[in-house]
């Protein structure tokens, strides 16, 4: 009669561990799902911005052909120039580029087209070389 008490009782023992062990991983399991969803909230958030950066590549992308041919010039030619004679020179190229159904960005600028602002942000950091 003890023996048969005994293995109840350690039958008892093994369930109450497997039903305290399966409550911690349910526990830990809701912990990684509530997790998990946060995660997937904030991604949510970026592909809208994802999305818009797309559209914004796909755009350059499209002008590359007219930006690049007015960047070209710009940098080949107008170096020597003052402010004033370089914006003539611009608005004069831009304009054939238009004119010739190229595409380009309507307001083309020489620096946002060849540069960044983390580039042009450190390098005003670094100051000027010694």
């Amino acid at each position: 009669m003890l023996d048969k008490l005994q293995v109840l009782k350690d039958k008892y023992d093994g369930s109450v561990a497997e039903k305290n062990a399966l409550f911690e991983e349910a526990d830990m399991l809701e912990n990684k799902l509530t997790r998990a969803g946060q995660l997937v909230e904030g991604l949510s958030g970026e592909r809208v911005r994802w999305s818009a950066s797309i559209g914004n590549y796909m755009e350059d992308l499209e002008n590359a052909i007219g930006d690049s041919l007015l960047a070209s010039g710009y940098r080949s030619y107008a170096g020597p120039f003052d402010t004033t004679y370089r914006e003539d020179l611009n608005a004069l190229w831009a304009a054939a580029v238009k004119e010739n159904t190229l595409p380009g960005t309507k307001e083309f600028n020489f620096c946002d087209f060849l540069s960044n602002p983390v580039d042009v942000r450190q390098w005003q950091i670094d100051g000027p070389c010694a």
